[in-house]
């Protein structure tokens, strides 16, 4: 059976237990707005679980398929690193 977003089965337990999360967001995204992921990061927040939002300048929806997408994966990796402690 297809799962909806629009029923009750699209709802989220922003206080369940979860594993880390880095949200990412071009600020130049209009399928998936930044202010959308940021309230999506702010949500899981609550959980007390490890939960990151980072926003990059200049970028669109296509943020790690455009000029540049080194610094979005160094970012990503550095924040991997602290996480596990191998930074």
């Amino acid at each position: 059976m297809p799962r909806s977003t629009l029923t009750r089965q699209g709802r989220i337990d922003f206080r369940a237990d979860h594993p880390p999360m880095l949200f990412v967001a071009g600020d130049r995204d209009h399928l998936t707005p930044a202010g959308m992921v940021g309230r999506n990061a702010r949500g899981y927040a609550r959980s007390g679980s490890a939960v990151e939002f980072k926003l990059f300048t200049d970028r669109s929806h296509f943020i790690c398929n455009q000029d540049g997408w080194e610094s979005v994966a160094a970012f990503v990796l550095d924040w991997v690193a602290a996480l596990t402690g191998q930074a």
